[in-house]
């Protein structure tokens, strides 16, 4: 089992590249909110469209996982 802490927009992508390495393993993710320029509203699946930065930072996520996606990088499918 393999257990790692990451910020909460980013931990499909981290499970994905562990998993990639560690196909066999139990991955485990400890996620934890960022902050964004809000304080009331922090990067979590609750909050994160509530603020532009919040906004952007999870497309640049989701662009980052179709690209590393389609490059192959992920040895596993992406789960939905």
């Amino acid at each position: 089992m393999i257990s790692f802490i990451c910020h909460t927009y980013a931990s499909k992508r981290a499970a994905l590249t562990l998993k990639s390495f560690f196909p066999n393993a139990s991955i485990h993710c400890i996620s934890v909110a960022l902050p964004s320029d809000r304080m009331e509203y922090p990067i979590t699946a609750a909050y994160w469209f509530k603020t532009k930065y919040g906004q952007s930072l999870i497309l640049g996520e989701y662009l980052r996982l179709i690209t590393y996606g389609n490059r192959g990088d992920y040895k596993s499918k992406i789960p939905t």
